[in-house]
């Protein structure tokens, strides 16, 4: 018996979106896979002077605004945020019951994003880094 290593072309990218200072924009995060998959984690820190926007939740909590695309999920799935000390937000999504998401490609989560009163014109971008994805 021979072990080898899993060969796939996997890529994983954060849309491009303009924003002017104290407005907000969706930032979409899209996975191009070839395997299904039925959780991930990943940390995405973005650049300085912007930051996630607020929605109110249905217990009328103020929450981070991230979601899960409606067309890729089940049922099950269900979505985890936290913000790191960094500011970092580490985002997870994972099925108890091991349901895969719909299809291996497209957006999988979005991200409203402001920008604040520190943001600098120009072009930045946000980074994606200890991106895992499992069956």
């Amino acid at each position: 018996m021979a072990l080898s290593a899993l060969q796939a072309q996997n890529s994983i990218t954060v849309s491009d979106v303009t924003v002017q200072e104290g407005q907000s924009a969706v930032i979409s995060v899209e996975l191009n896979n070839e395997t299904v998959f039925s959780a991930f984690q990943m940390d995405l820190k973005l650049p300085a002077g912007f930051e996630v926007a607020t929605t109110v939740n249905e217990d009328d909590e103020e929450v981070l605004d991230i979601a899960l695309n409606d067309a890729r999920k089940k049922s099950t799935h269900s979505l985890s945020y936290n913000v790191l000390d960094d500011g970092t937000i580490r985002i997870a999504a994972f099925s108890t019951q091991n349901a895969t998401f719909r299809g291996t490609s497209g957006e999988i989560v979005c991200v409203r994003v402001v920008a604040t009163g520190t943001a600098v014109a120009g072009n930045h971008k946000a980074k994606l880094s200890k991106v895992l994805f499992t069956t």
